[in-house]
């Protein structure tokens, strides 16, 4: 009868200590280089798992976006209507009620003519209404003005950066529940010999 208890006592404490634990933070993007004046970009994400927390989206970009010259660049989202509009001087226009603006940063990289923006925003929907099918395409349209500027200044690295960053939830047995498990094989194969 001690036995037994042993052993129900031992799989209950491996059974309690067992569990799940973050995976952390998961960062995937995609990066395309300018290469003409007003380009398009589009981006496909593919197999993003629908079990995630804390998704959030995020866009950086190198090259000519000046301040005072009217450009710009828009963001739209596969099966989501509106767009998100941003300039030098911020986020101009979002009519996409799912995204919230976390962070928007502008640099001038060298001089007047190579500048980066970026840009972070929170994702209010839900990861499974988000990530309908486990896959997701964004569409960046740069304004005409942005030229490609590699020609002249070939030191600039002009590019479109966009991503997703998200935690999840992995099942990972604790080190102690495995050390448990050990000693339970331990005992019955000593008391199976007596």
């Amino acid at each position: 009868m001690n036995i037994k208890m042993l052993k129900a006592a031992l799989v209950g404490l491996v059974l309690s200590v067992s569990g799940f634990a973050n995976a952390g933070l998961i960062t995937i993007s995609q990066t395309q280089e300018i290469t003409s004046d007003g380009q398009g970009f589009s981006f496909n994400f593919s197999m993003l798992p629908v079990e995630i927390s804390n998704l959030q989206f995020f866009v950086n970009v190198n090259g000519d976006y000046s301040i005072g010259q009217n450009e710009f660049l828009e963001l739209t989202f596969q099966d989501f209507s509106g767009l998100i509009k941003l300039s030098p001087t911020g986020v101009d226009s979002n009519t996409i009620n799912e995204f919230s603006l976390n962070e928007f940063d502008f640099d001038t990289i060298n001089c007047c003519i190579n500048h980066n923006i970026s840009a972070s925003f929170s994702i209010g929907s839900t990861p499974s209404t988000f990530l309908q099918g486990n896959n997701f395409i964004v569409y960046l349209q740069n304004s005409s003005d942005v030229r490609d500027d590699t020609a002249w200044y070939p030191e600039h690295l002009d590019f479109v950066e966009i991503g997703f960053t998200y935690t999840t939830d992995v099942p990972e047995p604790s080190t102690l529940a495995i050390f448990a498990l050990g000693i339970m094989g331990l005992a019955s194969r000593r008391f199976k010999k007596q």
